[in-house]
């Protein structure tokens, strides 16, 4: 999935999610969860489907305490922040 994510190969997302829901899980050495590494890049498809997949993932932070959403803001993507604020404002209206 770190590989998908990195790259925004969605259709990879897709498949693994298929074989393997709970694959989505996982996260890495820091902390780092596949929504993390999506928006660490930017890469708005791959968070699409993370989300709709998991959109708890949204509150999932490293070890270090940095969200998603932190990560995108910090490197200035504002696709990606504008998706993770909304995932944020749903979340908060359940």
């Amino acid at each position: 999935m770190y590989v998908a994510s990195c790259s925004s190969h969605v259709e990879g997302m897709k498949i693994l999610l298929k074989a393997k829901p709970s694959i989505i899980d996982f996260c890495y050495k820091y902390g780092e969860s596949a929504l993390y590494i999506a928006s660490e890049m930017g890469h708005v498809e791959a968070m699409k489907i993370l989300l709709e997949a998991k959109p708890s993932l949204v509150d999932v932070c490293t070890m270090k305490g940095i969200s998603p959403l932190q990560i995108a803001t910090e490197m200035g993507y504002a696709e990606a922040i504008a998706l993770l604020e909304n995932y944020c404002k749903v979340k908060d209206i359940r």
